[in-house]
């Protein structure tokens, strides 16, 4: 099985597939896995955008 993207629902699909007895490859174009879960760098800065993704940052969640 070929899965195309390294983000969680790729990797999530490749661990997945071999449980379940298939053979699986991810490929990913950035040289990083984790799709929109990846910290970046600008400046002085690291920006971590995964954990206001997976649990909100709306109103009424906290952190």
């Amino acid at each position: 099985m070929l899965i195309i993207g390294a983000g969680l629902g790729g990797l999530s699909t490749g661990v997945y597939a071999q449980l379940n007895g298939y053979r699986s490859r991810v490929l990913e174009m950035h040289e990083i896995p984790g799709g929109c879960c990846t910290a970046w760098e600008r400046g002085d800065y690291t920006l971590d955008a995964c954990i206001s993704w997976l649990l909100g940052s709306g109103p009424g969640n906290e952190m």
